[in-house]
């Protein structure tokens, strides 16, 4: 990528975020008047990995198509229950891709219910 505000801008549109929701796409360095409240691993992780920045979707939560409405983890382990088979390959495949660091109550549950270990050990958030 040229630019910070490309990489935004390709991962915007690769993820269907609206244009007027520019908070959705995280970075480091953030864009002017935005604060993530994660920023700070992310700037750790850039200091250790010599980069210059780094570019994340900070989509909303949403459940029962509702922005900003949170599942609980029970709603969460019913809804992967009722996936398809091919459905819920992907919900795995996406959830296993995510750094091993980040630990939710969604992982733990994720992992206990499914046995859906990351599949990454590396260097990662």
């Amino acid at each position: 990528m040229d630019s910070l505000d490309a990489a935004r801008e390709a991962l915007r549109k690769r993820e269907d975020v609206r244009i007027n929701e520019r908070e959705w796409i995280g970075s480091v360095p953030p864009p002017t008047g935005v604060d993530y409240p994660q920023s700070h691993a992310f700037a750790e992780w850039l200091a250790r990995n010599g980069a210059d920045a780094v570019v994340w979707t900070a989509l909303p939560p949403k459940s029962h198509d509702r922005n900003g409405r949170m599942p609980s983890v029970d709603e969460a382990i019913t809804y992967m229950n009722s996936l398809n088979d091919e459905d819920r390959g992907r919900a795995e495949a996406y959830i296993r891709q995510s750094p091993p660091l980040i630990r939710t109550p969604f992982r733990e549950r994720f992992e206990s219910v499914f046995g859906w270990t990351p599949v990454n050990s590396g260097d990662q958030f």
